[in-house]
């Protein structure tokens, strides 16, 4: 997916979205920044460890946020408890190749 049709999908989902705040924004951003410069096309697995200090939040509000963000149809969450690989995030309404047991894939 074009990079900018990621930020334009979710600023237009967020704009009357009161359950938004500024802090799933920033992860959100911090999740485009991080995807921008590994260049993966909204496709990434990341660490926790790689993003929170992106988006300026606690360990907690980290979690909290990305859940929130995959609940609420932002972006696809999958958890990864692998020190080796990290949790595969989806930015956007893309489909996960080769995922079906996902909440929301």
């Amino acid at each position: 997916m074009e990079r900018m049709q990621l930020i334009n999908d979710f600023f237009t989902g967020t704009i009357n979205d009161a359950r938004i705040t500024t802090a799933h924004i920033s992860l959100y951003f911090a999740l485009f920044y991080y995807d921008s410069i590994k260049d993966n096309n909204g496709i990434l697995h990341a660490f926790a460890r790689d993003i929170i200090p992106l988006a300026k939040h606690s360990s907690t509000t980290y979690h909290k946020c990305l859940q929130d963000l995959h609940d609420f149809g932002y972006l696809k969450y999958i958890p990864s408890y692998s020190s080796v690989l990290g949790s595969l995030i989806v930015l956007g309404q893309q489909s996960i190749p080769g995922i079906t047991h996902a909440k929301n894939a």
